[in-house]
């Protein structure tokens, strides 16, 4: 819970281009960014996650938990 709600505290702002860029990779920031209306007058501040991008990291992120939960559950069964 900690990595999905206090981790993008830590990573937002526009103030370092490295966080900023480690920020865009968490779901939450992905799913923003996909979510905005593109005509509004919404800015995504200085170094904005692309659409592409976001797409990736959500598809990331579930493949990521899906390997993690098959390991688990593996090693639990033995």
């Amino acid at each position: 819970m900690g990595l999905l709600f206090v981790v993008p505290l830590l990573f937002g702002g526009d103030r370092y281009k490295l966080l900023r860029q480690i920020g865009n990779c968490l779901p939450l920031v992905a799913e923003g960014r996909l979510t905005v209306n593109p005509n509004s007058f919404t800015t995504m501040g200085k170094y904005p996650p692309s659409i592409t991008g976001s797409w990736i990291v959500l598809g990331a992120w579930a493949l990521v938990s899906v390997v993690v939960a098959v390991v688990v559950v593996r090693r639990r069964d033995v």
